[in-house]
């Protein structure tokens, strides 16, 4: 996708990382960036709902990165080189993150219940953190595509959307998983490290399903 910097009046001279954005562009790149980001997720869901396969990989990651923080991050669409420290929590080392996301996808990949592969993306990539911004996004993103194969796309990112509403429960969520891993055999196959993100995903989708009555001839699975 093209940059807007030459032709876009809001740009200033220099790239981001060199001069400070005024909050009027940055407004105006994230509102940019959000429509992208939203467009590629939706084209990747609805793929992957129609083959009912999930199909993750580290070139689909990082592209999604680079739709999130396009001209706002110098190193947009690229793995961070630095050290980073979110919170109380350490993530790992840059060298590692290119590994451990490979990991992320094949485990990923090989899941049937998608309600736990969601879970698991959504806390794993924002425990890896593999990027100097946007990792939020793209963990919701990917979450988002998990879902849509097993309960259709519109729905999968009302769930998502959701989770936006439901913040508190959310980062407590990741943080209880953060505490599980490091307390536990470090296995990707321990389904409990991520039960309550599991369930906080579960509690948006009934009350989505709540809001919207289904009548008896409605499909189980919403389509896109």
């Amino acid at each position: 996708m093209p940059s807007p910097a030459s032709s876009d009046p809001l740009f200033e001279i220099g790239h981001p990382s060199e001069s400070a954005l005024s909050r009027e562009l940055r407004n105006h790149l994230e509102a940019r960036n959000s429509v992208d980001l939203a467009v590629a997720t939706l084209f990747l869901a609805s793929e992957r709902a129609e083959q009912s396969e999930l199909r993750i990989d580290r070139e689909a990651i990082l592209k999604l990165n680079r739709l999130a923080v396009c001209d706002l991050e110098s190193d947009a669409g690229q793995f961070r080189t630095k050290p980073r420290l979110v919170a109380d929590h350490v993530p790992p080392k840059a060298q590692d993150v290119p590994r451990l996301v490979d990991e992320l996808c094949e485990h990923a990949n090989r899941q049937t219940v998608m309600f736990y592969c969601a879970a698991f993306v959504l806390w794993r990539l924002n425990w890896i953190h593999p990027f100097s911004d946007g990792n939020g996004r793209v963990s919701r993103a990917l979450c988002a595509i998990c879902l849509s194969v097993e309960i259709g796309v519109s729905t999968a990112r009302k769930i998502t959307a959701g989770l936006l509403d439901r913040k508190d429960e959310y980062f407590a969520a990741l943080a209880s998983a953060d505490k599980k891993w490091a307390n536990s055999d470090q296995d990707y196959s321990d389904s409990e490290v991520v039960s309550e993100m599991r369930m906080l995903l579960h509690d948006i989708y009934c009350d989505i399903l709540l809001a919207e009555p289904q009548t008896e001839s409605s499909p189980q699975r919403d389509g896109d």
